[in-house]
């Protein structure tokens, strides 16, 4: 993604990791005025054929009523949609916090990316002598090194986007963080 597409947007998306990378509601009257031509232009080329694909249905069916409506999801999304492009590398929903697989993946604290839910479920199960002391102490340190191990690619992503690091470099550290 080239710099020139977010331009402007990086107060929006400090906002939004403050946020945790969840939804956060930022009007945006580019999107607005542009729809799916902006979403095109950004470089959201998949979101913005997945919306043109579902207001054409819904619109035939509604008389074109959806599509008044279906309009201010690009002002009301957009911005969102070009921080998970620019900031998680995804054109779609599934990698991004808050979306639906993590929200499954909440309802199971044993699946959950959580780690501060992992260890209080960690916590409850050895309460009730579900694992031993040995398995405690052997889940505790898997979890807290692979918490230990998101921060660190986190801090790699933000030195990425700030320049710091080339893309190889980039690459070379992560594998060395996935890959001890």
């Amino acid at each position: 993604m080239n710099d020139a597409a977010i331009a402007g947007y990086e107060a929006a998306f400090d906002q939004i990791e403050r946020n945790g990378g969840r939804f956060t509601f930022i009007w945006n009257w580019a999107a607005l005025f542009f729809g799916i031509f902006w979403y095109f232009y950004k470089g959201l080329w998949a979101k913005a054929l997945i919306y043109a694909v579902a207001f054409g249905i819904l619109g035939a069916f509604s008389l074109g009523t959806v599509w008044l409506v279906g309009w201010l999801v690009f002002p009301v999304l957009g911005t969102y949609d070009l921080y998970l492009l620019a900031r998680r590398g995804t054109q779609l929903w599934e990698s991004a916090p808050g979306s639906v697989v993590q929200m499954v993946n909440a309802i199971s604290p044993v699946t959950s990316a959580d780690p501060g839910q992992r260890l209080r479920a960690l916590d409850d199960a050895r309460a009730r002598g579900v694992v031993n002391e040995g398995e405690y102490q052997d889940k505790l340190a898997t979890i807290q090194q692979e918490a230990q191990n998101a921060s660190r690619l986190a801090d790699l992503d933000r030195a990425l986007r700030g320049g710091v690091l080339t893309q190889e470099e980039y690459e070379a550290k992560r594998q060395a963080v996935l890959n001890p």
